[in-house]
C-alpha cells in the first residue's frame, strides 16, 4: 500500500506539483454518460481532479492502516501527506469562494465523499450535487468512478430520499432500467442493450459488470444500515428507512460471526417502525434509527444512540415524523401532475404553476421536479423558491401523502 502511494508521489514530482497528480495519462470517469471527448469514453468530470482526490483517499487510508498496526512513524508520514494534498487540492480545484471548479455529478460526488471540502462548504456542496441530479431529472450521470461516489455522498449529507428515488428509476439510465430489458446482472454501459433491445454496437458490452454493481456498498451501508464501527468487533447499525420500500433486510459477515438487520413499517401511515437486529457473539452495536430519539426493547426504553451487546433483538419505535411514500419539490411533476386535488394546492403557491398549464408546457416539462424549474424559471421573469417556499411546498406533498396513507391504513391492517 505504501509502495504505491510513495510511486504516485514520486510521479507527480515529475509532473510539477508534488501534492496533486496532474497531467498524466488517467482512464477518469470512464463510461460517464456526460462523455465529451471524441471518443466518448470519459465522462467531463477532470482528470486531474479525480486523480488527485484518490490521491488523497490512498494517501488516508495507508494512514489509518499504519495506525492500527501500531506503525506511528509512517502513520504520521502518511497522515502529513494526506494533510498537504488535501491542502492543494482545496487550492486548485476550489475558487476563493469555496465552489467547485467542475459542478458534475461525479467530481461533486467525490469530493463530498473523500472530505474534500472547504471549511463550511458541505451543505452548499450538497445543494449543489442535488442539482446537478435533479438538472438530468433525477437520473444519473456518472462512469465508473462516479458511479460508486454518488448515492453514498446523498444519503451521507441528508439527501437520502433522492438517492433512492435514484436507485429506484426505472427509466434510463439507471439500473431498473436494465432490468426492464431483461438484465439479471449489471451491465457495463448503461446503454449495452439499446432502447429496440438489440446490443450497442459501440463496443465494450460486458452484460456482467462490477462497476455500476458498486452501488450494492450503498445499499449494505444506507438501505439495511450497516456500517463499519470503531473496530472490527463494533459496528454503527443506521438503517435508510424509507416508505418506497417499506422493508428491508440484509446481512453482512464481521470477524465475529454474521451481523443482521431487517426493518419495516408496520402501518400505512409509516408511524410505527419495527427493527430486528441479530448482533454476533464477541462483537457490539451502535443503534441510531432515523427521526427518533429513544426506542423501546421488551418494555425498556433506550436513548437513541446506544450501544448494544451481542444477541438477537426486536426493536419498535414511533418516529418523530412519519415515513410516507410521499413526493417533494425534487420529484418530476409526471408523477403527480393528474391528481387534481394536489395540483389545485399547488397552483396556490407555486407562482410558475399558472405557466405550466398553458397548453403544451406540461407536456414538455413534465419529466422536470420543481425545484429544477424554479431554477430554470429565472429566464422568464420567475424567482428562484425561498427556503420558506420550499419548506411551504413539502409541507403540502406531506399532507397529501397521509391523507392518502389514512384512507389505506384499514386496507393495511
Amino acid at each position: 500500500m505504501a509502495s504505491w502511494v510513495d510511486w504516485i508521489r514520486q510521479r507527480t514530482k515529475t509532473h510539477g506539483q508534488e501534492f496533486l497528480w496532474l497531467d498524466d495519462g488517467q482512464l477518469g470517469d470512464w463510461l460517464a454518460l456526460d462523455a465529451e471527448d471524441i471518443m466518448h469514453l470519459k465522462g467531463r468530470t477532470p482528470d486531474d481532479l479525480i486523480a488527485s482526490a484518490y490521491y488523497y483517499y490512498s494517501a488516508s487510508i495507508v494512514a489509518q492502516a499504519a495506525q492500527v498496526l501500531h506503525k506511528q512513524p509512517e502513520a504520521t508520514y502518511y497522515q502529513d501527506l494526506a494533510k498537504h494534498i488535501k491542502q492543494a487540492f482545496l487550492a486548485e480545484f476550489f475558487t476563493a469562494s469555496g465552489r467547485l471548479i467542475t459542478q458534475t455529478q461525479t467530481g461533486l460526488a467525490l469530493c463530498l465523499t473523500f472530505d474534500l471540502v472547504p471549511v463550511d462548504q458541505t451543505v452548499a456542496l450538497t445543494k449543489q450535487l442535488a442539482a446537478a441530479v435533479a438538472k438530468h431529472r433525477n437520473h444519473l450521470t456518472t462512469g465508473f468512478v462516479g458511479t460508486p461516489a454518488l448515492l453514498p455522498a446523498l444519503s451521507a449529507n441528508g439527501q437520502h430520499d433522492l438517492a433512492v428515488d435514484v436507485f429506484l428509476n426505472e427509466s434510463f439510465p439507471g439500473w431498473l432500467s436494465e432490468v426492464q430489458h431483461g438484465a439479471t446482472t449489471i451491465w457495463e454501459r448503461w446503454d449495452s442493450i439499446q432502447a429496440d433491445g438489440t446490443i450497442n454496437d459501440n463496443g465494450m458490452n460486458s452484460l456482467n459488470h462490477y462497476s455500476a454493481g458498486a452501488v450494492m456498498q450503498w445499499a449494505y451501508e444506507y438501505l439495511v444500515g450497516i456500517q463499519a464501527g470503531v473496530d472490527a468487533r463494533h459496528v454503527t447499525i443506521r438503517p435508510g428507512i424509507n416508505a418506497q420500500l417499506r422493508q428491508v433486510s440484509g446481512q453482512t459477515r464481521l470477524a465475529t460471526g454474521t451481523v443482521k438487520v431487517a426493518w419495516q413499517l408496520l402501518n400505512a401511515t409509516g408511524s410505527q417502525v419495527q427493527v430486528k437486529l441479530t448482533i454476533p457473539y464477541g462483537a457490539a452495536a451502535k443503534v441510531r434509527l432515523p427521526r427518533a430519539t429513544t426506542w423501546t426493547i421488551d418494555g425498556q426504553v433506550y436513548a437513541n444512540g446506544s450501544e448494544l451487546p451481542a444477541g438477537d433483538y426486536w426493536l419498535t419505535y414511533q418516529p418523530q415524523r412519519s415515513f410516507l411514500n410521499e413526493f417533494s419539490v425534487q420529484t418530476q411533476l409526471v408523477k403527480y401532475n393528474q391528481q387534481t386535488v394536489l395540483t389545485k394546492k399547488l397552483s396556490q403557491v407555486v407562482p410558475f404553476w399558472e405557466f405550466l398549464t398553458l397548453p403544451g408546457n406540461m407536456a414538455n416539462f413534465e419529466h422536470y421536479s420543481l425545484m429544477q424549474l424554479s431554477a430554470e424559471m429565472r429566464g422568464i421573469g420567475f424567482t428562484p423558491f425561498t427556503a420558506a417556499q420550499i419548506d411551504q411546498i413539502n409541507q403540502i406533498f406531506t399532507d397529501f401523502a397521509l391523507a392518502q396513507a389514512q384512507e389505506e391504513e384499514p386496507n393495511h391492517a
